[in-house]
C-alpha cells in the first residue's frame, strides 16, 4: 500500500488514522524535497516520529 502528500497541514483524522495504520504493522518512510527539519517536524506533529526515534537520511545527488 503507498500513500502520499504535498501538503505541509495535516488533514482531520490522519493522526489516528497513521496509528491504526502503525498498530497493523505498517512501516512508513517520509521523503522530502523540502529542509530535513520540516520532515522532522511534520513527522512528530503526527505521530509518527517520538524523540527515540532512528532517523536515516539517504542523501540525494543532483543529476549529470
Amino acid at each position: 500500500m503507498g500513500a502520499t502528500a504535498i501538503e505541509d497541514e495535516l488533514q482531520d483524522d490522519v493522526i489516528g488514522t497513521i496509528r491504526d495504520m502503525r498498530l497493523a504493522g505498517m512501516s512508513f518512510f517520509i521523503l522530502t524535497g523540502d529542509k530535513r527539519e520540516t520532515a522532522i517536524n511534520i513527522g512528530r506533529s503526527c505521530g509518527l516520529i517520538d524523540r527515540n526515534a532512528e532517523l536515516v537520511d539517504i542523501p540525494m545527488y543532483d543529476q549529470m
